[in-house]
């Protein structure tokens, strides 16, 4: 049977929170048979607008009319428009949605009823430990949870007539930790009062309030107390474990999933669905909290080993596939190295990766102008790297429907993970990992693995256009500006070259064609020196016409050079001959003076026995010249 397929969009921020909410959807979903899309990005309030974009942007890739259900994770998605966006795409597509975090029509809202948990807490602190001095840390301003707990500490502070103002007391830190900090840093060195509750919107603020606080001197909770929200293990094992409030985020996101597999059975789906909080007082407000610290932090110090070895792993495989992809000198190159990369070292991403690029990463190698697509994803995209199952995927390019260039079919529940690559609102593509969901807890490492991979991608797109600039410079600083043959500067690098490889002694074959225009003097001073260009030009393509399979040199005002090779090496002698004839046959013509071409020539060939240089061969097919001009100066006037 063919699995239904449902989407999740979300952003990655929040550690083992998303992870939690992930694996509710992964149980509720085990007895059906359905795959699961997690288009995941990493972006916040305060990163840069082109960020925002480049990371947002996979939201727009799948084509949810061909999927069967979407779960959107708005508790950390910071943008109303985006979140709106999708919502819309959602009814669009007319399949069934589940969204937290953020409400929005027609479609079902599952939470945890944060205003209850909140509510306890805050009572807790009154009733229980005689609290009345608080002050708050919020999330987003625009924020559904971080707006209902702020709520409900508004309404039990005016329950027990405590008073509070929300002007003063009050910091918006859109979750950013840094945030938190420097406001208490502020409080502290202006000399204000310290308040003797700080109630953060989450354990991430909780922490790094209690962490500043205790740098400052201050003993958590004996003189202030903290308190967070979410009940991260990071927070219970946290010194002093942070008083907090659990969401039961695997049963959220398993009943996103029973919302989902409800419609497919035709059962309406209520606009809303609410699951409880649970308040677990602890350490940083003063209690004994009912968990076995001691055991958890054992295991947390265990994992200081395992994680530093897992950073350093990761550390050499980002180093390892940088060096390697650095060797690329194309992007036939950029395919094999991948491959190369991942055949010997796939600890990390297990047996199935994808890497998928616009096909605008190719064609902006080859341009100096680099237009990449903004929004969206192209119809067709190219596999620039695809593997499946321990199996490569070897056609290069897929429509961008199927989202992953392969999938073998297994009968299980699959699971893939979609992240961007971009440099700023430049869209490379994306890249897909399989099957592992740990991945999402690990976020430092997973963040750190897909930006790496960004900057490889910019740095090798970068690499190959300023290669390619240095050889259209190169091209331009060789090339004769009148005759377009090569010039003076490119036969000395020539020169170079080959005397290096007789000083090596690889003994190249080649041979020197020598050629001195005819006639030119005569030609400028009757008709001027455009026409004696002009003339100089003829020559010139004559030669190359003989001369098809030799790079051609122009060494002097009306000397040119043939580098003998390949087929011309060997046939000099008679292309040589072919040219004279021509050029008999041109003044046989009676045509006018200029365009009677004709030019002196010599040839010699490089011996390894006797020529130690290239000027050695140089100067032979310079006096065969020469000794040629002389015979023709002989029968006709050719100054």
């Amino acid at each position: 049977m063919k699995p239904k397929k449902v989407a999740i969009f979300a952003t990655g921020w929040g550690e083992g929170v998303l992870e939690s909410f992930l694996k509710g959807i992964v149980e509720g979903f085990k007895d059906t048979r359905t795959d699961l899309y997690l288009f995941l990005c990493y972006t916040t309030n305060y990163d840069a607008s082109d960020v925002r974009i480049g990371e947002t942007n996979i939201f727009s890739l799948p084509n949810l009319k061909d999927f069967d259900g979407a779960i959107i994770y708005g508790n950390s998605l910071d943008f109303s428009d985006v979140f709106d966006e999708l919502c819309e795409r959602c009814r669009q597509a007319k399949i069934p949605t589940a969204s937290t975090g953020r409400r929005a029509k027609d479609i079902c809202f599952v939470s945890s009823n944060n205003y209850t948990g909140a509510y306890e807490q805050v009572k807790h602190l009154i009733v229980d430990h005689g609290f009345n001095d608080f002050y708050i840390m919020e999330g987003s301003p625009d924020n559904l949870d971080s707006n209902t707990r702020k709520q409900a500490c508004l309404d039990v502070f005016k329950e027990f007539n405590i008073p509070f103002d929300e002007d003063k007391s009050i910091c918006s830190t859109l979750w950013n930790p840094e945030v938190s900090k420097q406001r208490i840093l502020s409080i502290h060195n202006s000399g204000s009062h310290m308040p003797r509750v700080f109630i953060c919107a989450n354990d991430v603020l909780a922490m790094a309030c209690a962490n500043t606080l205790s740098e400052l001197g201050y003993r958590i909770p004996e003189d202030i107390c903290v308190t967070g929200f979410d009940h991260e293990i990071a927070a219970q094992i946290f010194d002093p474990s942070i008083c907090s409030v659990d969401q039961d985020l695997p049963q959220m996101g398993k009943t996103c999933a029973e919302v989902i597999i409800d419609s497919f059975n035709g059962v309406k789906v209520p606009e809303e669905k609410s699951i409880p909080s649970f308040f677990w007082p602890s350490e940083s407000c003063g209690c004994m909290t009912a968990h076995d610290l001691s055991s958890k932090r054992k295991s947390a110090c265990k994992r200081i080993f395992i994680n530093h070895m897992a950073d350093s792993l990761i550390e050499d495989a980002l180093s390892y596939i940088d060096r390697t992809i650095n060797r690329g000198n194309s992007y036939e190159d950029l395919r094999s190295l991948f491959k190369e990369i991942y055949t010997s070292n796939n600890e990390y991403v297990g047996d199935s990766l994808h890497i998928v690029l616009e096909p605008q990463y190719k064609k902006a190698i080859a341009s100096t102008e680099k237009v990449f697509r903004v929004k969206g994803y192209s119809r067709i995209m190219d596999a620039v790297f695809s593997l499946e199952k321990g199996e490569y995927f070897t056609s290069n390019t897929f429509a961008s429907s199927k989202l992953v260039p392969y999938i073998k079919e297994s009968g299980e529940n699959r699971f893939f993970m979609f992240l961007p690559l971009h440099n700023g609102d430049d869209n490379y593509g994306y890249i897909v990992f399989c099957d592992d969901l740990s991945k999402v807890n690990d976020y430092n490492r997973l963040k750190k693995y897909v930006s790496r991979m960004d900057l490889i991608l910019v740095k090798f797109l970068q690499s190959l256009t300023l290669n390619q600039l240095n050889t259209i410079l190169k091209d331009i600083n060789e090339t004769d500006p009148l005759t377009h043959v090569k010039n003076r500067t490119a036969f000395e690098a020539l020169q170079e070259k080959i005397d290096i490889q007789i000083n090596s002694g690889e003994n190249p074959e080649f041979g020197i064609a020598m050629f001195d225009v005819n006639k030119l003097k005569k030609i400028n001073d009757a008709f001027g020196h455009d026409v004696g260009d002009s003339y100089i030009t003829d020559c010139c393509h004559m030669i190359c016409d003989f001369f098809k399979h030799s790079p051609i040199y122009r060494i002097g005002g009306d000397e040119f050079l043939v580098y003998l090779s390949d087929d011309d090496y060997i046939n000099a002698e008679i292309i040589l001959l072919r040219l004279r004839d021509k050029m008999d046959e041109l003044k046989e013509q009676n045509l006018p003076l200029e365009k009677t071409l004709s030019s002196a020539s010599g040839l010699a060939f490089y011996d390894p026995d006797s020529d130690t240089c290239f000027m050695d061969v140089f100067k032979r097919a310079d006096e065969a010249m020469y000794e040629n001009k002389v015979i023709m100066k002989s029968g006709e006037d050719i100054r």
